[in-house]
């Protein structure tokens, strides 16, 4: 895993918020409480009919233009769990926003650990979690997102085409008093948060009995733990991989993976055209790698489960076209469901999130459910790297670990 030697992130930037024609203001009652008026059907941009099960909030960016210096977005939150009219809201984020918050997830580690104890480290995030909430969600947003109302678990998707943004480590709170803190969540630990990008088609079932586990056995990692839960809940050994040309292969479907879970080292250059690097034997692995299906055809991948529990494999920012990274990729690739770590993570706390994940959907949870609850196991121990973890996948998405027919 590498960390980055660049200054701790310190960005100044201007969030403005405008109310679009017919909205509340953002200090008007209607923004902190639903209309009465029955809530409109739920359109999720998943290519399935999710929506029919899917009960919870959703939470809408979409781009209205742009300048040289800013991105300005409406931000639109409903769902059947809000019950009435969409609430809709403005802001603007610098044009580089991207590319600095990259640099914040590439730094996250190193400005953690400079806090010394655990409490302190604690309350950095807290800090981080509630700089980031503040300046990328207009406060009608965020006062509505902390009623009383929402109960833990509550299925939170979010659509939104900027895959860089760290929902899950965004702390919602209020002034605790005079003397400073907040008391508040991480919208990761409370809500049962999902990610969709207006590529590929989700699936309500993913994965499979075919696991493929990719370990190089020069990492230095401890990986019995992660290759135990693969072989409990599918009930048999995985395949394991570690070097670069047989992972290639496998991405083309030799062998077939329906669950493919990486534990090796990665990291996020800012400098390349192709930021992101899975480091195995032999070589660096990199999301051009990953092959695509012809038009009309299931790619190798489909449906599969993905799990890259490797540092800063769920960065993505601007490439060479549009956003670059694993979880865009893949995606792309008919993926069924991402789950990666924004930043670096240590080693115990990628075992214990991926342990907990893992058991939790083999209980039945769903996808989003399971990635919450191992977040707020590996809490417990004082890990901070639960707050890194984010999940693409449909809302109602749940994992499957048995062959299928015809397989």
């Amino acid at each position: 895993t590498s960390s980055s030697s660049s200054p701790i992130w310190r960005v100044s930037w201007t969030l403005s918020r405008r109310t679009p024609c017919g909205a509340p203001t953002p200090n008007s009652p209607a923004a902190s409480a639903p209309s009465k008026q029955p809530s409109p059907p739920v359109s999720l941009s998943l290519g399935i009919d999710a929506s029919r099960h899917f009960d919870g909030l959703l939470l809408r960016l979409c781009e209205r233009d742009r300048s040289s210096s800013e991105r300005h977005f409406d931000v639109i939150l409903s769902g059947r769990a809000w019950g009435g009219r969409p609430l809709c809201d403005r802001m603007s984020l610098p044009a580089d926003a991207s590319a600095l918050v990259a640099k914040l997830c590439r730094d996250m580690e190193r400005s953690l650990r400079s806090a010394g104890s655990w409490s302190a480290r604690e309350f950095s995030m807290q800090g981080i979690g509630a700089d980031l909430a503040s300046r990328m969600l207009p406060q009608s947003i965020l006062d509505a997102l902390l009623q009383a109302r929402w109960q833990e678990g509550t299925p939170l998707h979010i659509e939104s085409d900027d895959a860089w943004i760290p929902w899950e480590a965004m702390f919602l709170g209020v002034q605790r008093d005079t003397r400073g803190g907040l008391v508040g969540f991480f919208l990761g630990e409370h809500f049962a948060v999902t990610r969709w990008l207006r590529i590929g088609s989700a699936k309500e079932q993913v994965g499979g009995a075919s696991a493929v586990m990719v370990a190089p056995t020069n990492s230095g990692l401890s990986v019995g733990k992660e290759r135990a839960v693969l072989a409990e809940v599918t009930g048999q050994m995985p395949v394991e991989l570690s070097s670069l040309s047989d992972v290639q292969q496998c991405l083309r479907g030799q062998p077939s993976a329906q669950l493919l879970h990486f534990a090796c080292h990665g990291q996020s250059s800012a400098d390349s055209v192709i930021t992101e690097t899975l480091i195995l034997e032999g070589g660096e692995l990199h999301a051009t790698d990953v092959p695509l299906a012809s038009p009309g055809q299931e790619g190798t991948l489909e449906g599969a489960l993905v799990f890259l529990n490797a540092c800063q494999s769920g960065i993505e920012q601007l490439g060479l076209l549009r956003h670059s990274g694993w979880a865009s990729k893949l995606l792309e690739a008919g993926v069924g469901a991402v789950v990666a770590p924004s930043w670096t993570v240590t080693d115990s706390g990628a075992m214990g999130f991926a342990e907990h994940f893992y058991r939790g959907a083999k209980a039945g949870m769903s996808l989003a459910e399971a990635a919450r609850q191992a977040r707020r196991a590996i809490a417990q121990t004082g890990n901070l790297d639960r707050t890194g973890y984010a999940l693409y996948a449909a809302p109602t998405a749940q994992a499957r670990f048995t062959a299928q027919p015809g397989q």
